[in-house]
C-alpha cells in the first residue's frame, strides 16, 4: 500500500501529467478521504498556480454543498490536498442510471439543481467563479447530500484575459467564452441552465456530433421548449430556460441566488434537511418516482395567478403572435363588410372629399361613394370609425439594386458578427444576402484577437470572399528564461510558461514580464499584421 505522509493511498482514481487521484484513510481520524498530488514541478508554474488556486478555494469557502478540505501540504516531493470522501455517484453516474432514459423526475431535478445553487451561491459571494460546471463535478452522496468539487479551473472573479483560450468543457460553455470574451459569474448560471436542462430533457439543449457543432449551436441556436422534449415538465420553466440561457451575459438572472429566489416563487422544495430526505428515498427506489412534477411542489399563488391572467410571450413562440395578427386582421375586415349592411346602419353624409378607398385585408375593394350619396353609418354613434388607409406609393423597383448573395470563409474557421450579429461559424452553411455599401465584418476565434474586416459590397464584388486571421494578427514567438507570467497590454496572457507564442493585433505593444522571485521586465514593441516577431527575455 502506498503511503504519502501520514496517508495511506489504497486506490488510484485517474492520472494526469502533473499528478494523480487516489482514495485513501487518515489513520489519526480513521476516515476515508480523497488525495489530489501534484508533481511540484517548476517547468509547470501554469498548473501549479491553479493547484494552489484550488487549494486557496477549499480553504476559505466551508459551506454543506462544497467537498470540504481536510488537509494541504507538501510530502514526499509531492504537493497534495486531502479533502471529504464522498460515498456515493456523480450526477452523470445518476442520469446514465436513471429509469427513464437518462432523465430525472422533476421533483428530484428541481432539489438536485436548489443544491447546487447553494454551493454556486457560495463560490461567487466570495469572489470566485467555478468554470467547470457539469455532471462529473457534481457528486450525490448515498445520504442524500449535494456537494460541488474540483476548482481546478476556478478563478477570482476578475475578468479573464479576452483571447487566452477555451477553459472547460465544450457542451457547458457559455457563448461569451467560447467566443473569447471575459468570463463573469454569469457564465456559471449558463452551464447551471445546460445543467438542469439536462436532468429534464435527458441531454443537453445544444447537442451535435462534434464539439465544434456543440459550440456553434451554443453561440447561435435557441434551445426548444422544456414541455417539447418532455411533456412532464411544468411550462413555467419555459420562463427559467430562457434567463438561464439567454445569448446576452446581462440578459441572464443577476446570480445564483436569484435563481434560487425564483425558484422559491414558484415551487415548494422544503428545507435543505427535507431536500437530503427527498433524494435519498429516490435514490433508494428510483422507479417508484413519476417524472412529473406533484401538484403539492408547486405553489398555489401561482397556480391561481396562471389561471387568472394569460401567459407571457415566448421568444420561440412567434407563431402566436402571428396568428393573432391574422385574427385580428379579420375582425376589422368583417367590421368593414358589416357597416354596408342596411340592417346594422343609418344614413349619413359622406363629404366629396373622402379619399379613394383601397382594398382591405379581406382582398375586397369597397365602393367609393359619388358626391352628396348618402353611405350607411353604423348605429351606434359612439363606435369610432377607422381611419382612412394611406394611398399606396408606387415605387419602381428597378431603382432599387437587389441585395446579392455573399459566401464567407476563413482560415482559421472563426465567428462572422455583422452589426453585431452573429451569422455562423466559416465557412458559412449558407450565403449571406447584403444590399451594397459599406459594412464591418467582426471574426472571432478564440485564439485568436477579434479581427475587424471593412467590407465595400457592390455589383462588381466577387462572390465568395475568403479571410485569413493570420494576415490581420502579427505572431510574437517569446522564449523566457527560466519563466514568467506575461502581461499584454496591461491583460495577463496564458499560457506563461518556457517557450509560446502569442496572437496580437498589430500596433504598439506594452509587454510585462512578472517572476516571483526575479522581479520584472517591460519591453515595449511595434508589430504589423502578418509578421512574425521573436523575443528572448532573461529574467535572471
Amino acid at each position: 500500500m502506498k503511503t504519502l505522509g501520514s496517508l495511506q493511498l489504497f486506490a488510484e482514481i485517474k492520472r494526469s501529467e502533473t499528478g494523480a487521484t487516489y482514495r485513501g484513510l487518515d489513520p489519526r481520524t480513521g476516515q476515508l478521504v480523497l488525495v489530489k498530488t501534484f508533481t511540484a514541478n517548476g517547468n509547470a508554474p501554469a498548473a501549479a498556480a491553479r493547484f494552489a488556486q484550488e487549494a486557496a478555494i477549499y480553504a476559505r469557502i466551508t459551506h454543506p454543498n462544497l467537498v470540504k478540505l481536510i488537509d494541504y501540504g507538501v510530502a514526499e516531493g509531492l504537493r497534495y490536498l486531502t479533502l471529504e470522501f464522498i460515498e456515493g455517484q456523480t450526477l452523470r453516474s445518476l442520469l446514465q442510471n436513471a429509469p427513464q432514459a437518462g432523465k430525472l423526475p422533476v421533483a428530484i431535478a428541481l432539489t438536485v439543481f436548489d443544491a447546487v445553487l447553494a454551493g454556486v451561491a457560495e463560490i461567487h459571494r466570495r469572489h470566485f467563479i467555478h468554470r467547470d460546471l457539469k455532471p462529473e463535478n457534481i457528486l450525490i452522496g448515498h445520504d442524500g447530500s449535494v456537494k460541488l468539487c474540483d476548482f481546478d479551473l476556478a478563478t477570482s472573479n476578475a475578468a479573464r484575459p479576452a483571447g487566452s483560450g477555451l477553459t472547460g468543457s465544450p457542451g457547458y460553455l457559455a457563448p461569451e467564452v467560447i467566443l473569447g470574451e471575459n468570463a463573469t459569474p454569469a457564465a456559471d448560471l449558463f452551464a447551471l441552465g445546460i445543467l438542469l436542462y439536462e436532468m429534464i430533457a435527458g441531454g443537453r439543449p445544444f447537442q451535435s456530433a462534434t464539439a465544434g457543432g456543440e459550440m456553434n449551436a451554443i453561440v447561435r441556436v435557441a434551445p426548444l421548449p422544456i414541455t417539447t422534449v418532455n411533456p412532464h415538465a411544468p411550462a413555467v420553466l419555459d420562463e427559467l430556460f430562457e434567463r438561464l440561457l439567454a445569448k446576452q451575459p446581462a440578459a441572464r438572472l443577476a446570480g445564483a441566488e436569484a435563481v434560487r429566489t425564483w425558484l422559491a416563487q414558484h415551487f415548494v422544495l422544503g428545507t435543505p434537511e427535507m431536500q437530503r430526505q427527498r433524494l435519498q428515498e429516490y435514490l433508494a427506489a428510483p422507479e417508484n418516482w413519476p417524472l412529473a412534477l406533484p401538484p403539492a411542489f408547486v405553489r398555489v399563488e401561482l397556480l391561481q395567478q396562471q389561471t387568472a391572467q394569460p401567459p407571457k410571450s415566448r421568444k420561440w413562440r412567434p407563431l402566436l403572435a402571428a396568428a393573432t395578427g391574422l385574427a385580428l386582421t379579420a375582425l376589422l375586415a368583417q367590421w368593414g363588410l358589416n357597416s354596408m349592411k342596411p340592417e346594422a346602419a343609418q344614413e349619413r353624409t359622406v363629404s366629396p372629399h373622402t379619399a379613394t378607398p383601397a382594398a382591405d385585408s379581406s382582398g375586397l375593394t369597397q365602393a367609393k361613394p359619388q358626391s352628396g350619396q348618402r353611405e350607411k353609418a353604423p348605429a351606434e354613434e359612439t363606435e369610432p370609425a377607422l381611419p382612412p388607409r394611406p394611398q399606396e406609393i408606387a415605387v419602381d423597383s428597378a431603382a432599387i439594386p437587389p441585395p446579392r448573395t455573399l459566401s464567407i470563409q476563413s482560415n482559421p474557421w472563426a465567428y462572422v458578427f455583422l452589426a453585431g450579429d452573429s451569422l455562423g461559424m466559416t465557412p458559412l452553411s449558407a450565403p449571406v444576402s447584403l444590399p451594397a455599401g459599406k459594412h464591418g465584418l467582426v471574426l472571432k476565434n478564440p485564439n485568436f484577437p477579434p479581427v475587424s474586416v471593412p467590407l465595400e459590397f457592390s455589383a462588381v464584388s466577387p462572390d465568395t470572399l475568403f479571410f485569413s486571421l493570420w494576415e490581420h494578427v502579427a505572431q510574437l514567438e517569446l522564449q523566457i528564461n527560466p519563466w514568467a507570467e506575461v502581461y499584454v497590454n496591461g491583460q495577463r496572457r496564458e499560457p506563461h510558461a518556457g517557450e509560446q507564442t502569442l496572437l496580437l493585433l498589430p500596433g504598439v505593444c506594452e509587454l510585462k514580464f512578472v517572476h516571483p522571485q526575479l522581479g520584472e521586465k517591460t519591453e515595449t514593441i511595434v508589430l504589423r499584421a502578418g509578421e512574425t516577431r521573436r523575443l528572448a527575455i532573461n529574467m535572471f
